[in-house]
């Protein structure tokens, strides 16, 4: 097995996740509310509260699903079962417990406790599996470029339109993403150099 293009490839793949996770969680938090009173009606205003808990979890289950495929690549999908049972056990008593007590949101931050449960589980299989220390490209500059598009998004939501205010935020955040070089990750050179700086490694 190439151990260094697998090190590689799941880096390369974290990394891009990232680029694509960090805004939309960041920027989802800020207009949940508006958002859900554009897609439903008004009367699901409140409903933002919900969206903002659950756009955590799906940003884990991105981050999870890289882990997941990087288990399959290394045929150790029977080491994942015993979380998956663990998960599933959890989660039943968790979310009984948690809607009883919180309601609906309780169920989401159940949801985003499992998620992460499941993406830990992931991350330590593989780590196990190979020692291989993991580092995300580019993950400072995807968090630079989240922050100033959550500040701009802070700033203009209430002010304008929801879609307005969407396709500000994502022009902010990849504006400044290529003026700090965090879209070389696409870059088919990139890719290759930050290949062979990892097999040199």
């Amino acid at each position: 097995k190439n151990w260094k293009d697998f090190q590689f490839w799941l880096e390369w793949a974290l990394s891009l996740t990232a680029m694509i996770v960090l805004p939309l969680v960041a920027g989802t938090i800020v207009i949940a509310h508006e958002l859900m009173g554009f897609v439903a009606g008004k009367e699901f205003f409140e409903s933002g509260s919900i969206l903002q808990v659950l756009i955590i979890a799906t940003g884990i289950i991105f981050l999870a699903n890289v882990y997941g495929y990087a288990i399959v690549a290394l045929g150790l999908q029977k080491r994942m079962i015993p979380f998956y049972i663990i998960a599933a056990v959890i989660s039943i008593l968790l979310y009984y417990w948690a809607i009883i007590q919180f309601g609906v949101l309780g169920a989401a931050w159940t949801t985003v406790m499992i998620e992460l449960f499941i993406l830990s589980a992931g991350f330590l299989i593989v780590f196990a599996s190979t020692k291989k220390k993991i580092r995300v490209p580019y993950l400072t500059k995807y968090i630079i470029s989240s922050i100033i598009m959550y500040l701009f998004l802070l700033t203009t939501h209430n002010v304008i339109h929801i879609i307005v205010s969407v396709a500000g935020g994502t022009c902010v955040y990849f504006l400044v993403l290529k003026c700090i070089g965090g879209l070389n990750i696409l870059k088919i050179r990139e890719i290759s150099i930050l290949k062979k700086v990892n097999n040199s490694g």
